[in-house]
């Protein structure tokens, strides 16, 4: 069935027949709660994967409980993600309609808006309508049937004829694929729905690599007609004129704008925090406009002799990385006591820092705080003493059960008696 195409996925195959694997609750693992603990039934801060909602188990065999509360956790996630994007991708595909109804193709290939602006000197870069153009690039099947095909459209006076092919086109073609930084292209110049054999560089030069590959076991006759249908074959691709190409355009983002499930995404070898994808990343392109992007980002082509190594080697260079980010445990001891504006401050540099039976709390570096420092405090800092939970705040503080009561239970009695 899934091979067929009639329903399903190589997702779907390998949730019944291999296992869940990690779910995620807004692109994160499945966050702690006050005690500690993601679910009940686990140990306070336990870092097992199966504990931070990492589902082992299958659809055909079953899984366990745990399992189904993280799946149905993830699940209500995906429901509410749904039900809200559907009127913003909406909203979206009826603004790109409304904006976009107008531009239509003209007789001379340009696309144009209603009151006559030029949107487009050629549609597509190319005038070809992309219905037409998927048996452009098939080059073999049409050499193997080009005689049927001529005989069946009725073209051996087009084909055989020497001059039917524009010769300055021709030229001009020749000159851009060689130089194309230096010479413009021959669509610039010639239209295709008036001069047979004016393509675009790409298919002329995939044109010529394919006749050069087959001159040495085809006749020269058979060569020119395979040219002159291909170049027949590319003028009847071209777009009709008044094609509504605005239209076109809006629901083709429309439609897999509405289909879209991922909102953000976190990257975890990532510097750059939260990554904007799917319709927040359309409405900031397309409704919103502006110059600063949440996320900015660049796509670079790498050369062939880069390696995988070397090009993650670069992205950490050119990324923000911060020092807590790679350490795992660093204390500077080392306290800066200043007097501003007579309080007492602190300045603790402490990168990252891990206490006993807490989890792992992340401070910025150089981050000024507020304290009063008394004898008692002061001595505990320079010297690493050890300060015990010993009163009911300081034990909601760290998150620990409070007891009842006071727990001193000596008799205070006056001195005299």
């Amino acid at each position: 069935m899934i091979v067929s195409g009639a329903k399903g996925s190589n997702v779907n195959v390998s949730q019944i027949s291999c296992l869940l694997g990690q779910q995620e609750l807004e692109g994160r693992r499945v966050p702690v709660i006050v005690s500690g603990k993601t679910l009940p039934s686990f140990q306070p801060f336990d870092t097992s994967a199966r504990a931070g909602g990492y589902i082992a188990g299958r659809f055909l065999t079953g899984i366990k409980p745990q399992e189904y509360f993280f799946h149905c956790m993830a699940g209500r996630e995906g429901l509410i993600d749904t039900a809200v994007k559907t009127s913003r991708s909406g909203y979206l595909q009826r603004c790109l309609v409304k904006h976009l109804e107008g531009l239509r193709v003209q007789y001379d290939n340009t696309v144009r808006d209603s009151d006559g602006s030029v949107i487009q000197f050629l549609y597509g870069e190319d005038s070809l309508d992309v219905q037409k153009q998927k048996t452009l690039n098939q080059f073999g099947f049409w050499a193997k049937n080009c005689y049927a095909a001529v005989n069946k459209l009725k073209l051996q006076m087009v084909v055989s004829s020497p001059y039917i092919i524009a010769n300055e086109a021709k030229k001009c073609m020749k000159k851009s694929v060689k130089k194309p930084s230096k010479y413009d292209t021959s669509l610039s110049k010639y239209s295709p729905s008036r001069y047979i054999g004016s393509t675009s560089d790409a298919f002329y030069k995939k044109l010529t690599e394919y006749v050069e590959r087959i001159r040495i076991i085809s006749l020269l006759k058979r060569i020119r007609m395979v040219m002159a249908l291909m170049n027949l074959k590319y003028m009847s691709a071209v777009i009709e004129p008044g094609e509504s190409v605005g239209l076109l355009a809006a629901e083709s983002i429309g439609e897999p704008s509405t289909q879209m499930t991922l909102n953000t995404f976190h990257f975890t070898s990532f510097g750059a925090k939260n990554v904007t994808l799917g319709i927040p990343r359309l409405l900031e392109i397309i409704m919103t406009a502006s110059d600063h992007i949440q996320t900015s980002m660049m796509t670079l082509p790498l050369k062939d002799n880069v390696s995988d190594s070397m090009s993650k080697r670069i992205c950490c260079q050119l990324s923000n990385t911060e020092e807590y980010e790679v350490s795992t445990k660093v204390i500077e001891k080392r306290i800066l006591l200043r007097f501003i504006k007579g309080m007492k401050k602190a300045i603790q540099k402490v990168l990252k820092a891990s206490v006993k039976g807490i989890a792992e709390e992340r401070e910025e570096a150089d981050a000024i705080i507020g304290v009063e420092l008394g004898s008692f405090e002061n001595g505990e800092i320079r010297n690493g003493e050890i300060d015990y939970l010993d009163n009911p705040s300081s034990r909601i503080v760290m998150g620990q059960p409070v007891h009842n009561g006071t727990g001193s239970f000596d008799v205070l009695l006056p001195i005299n008696s």
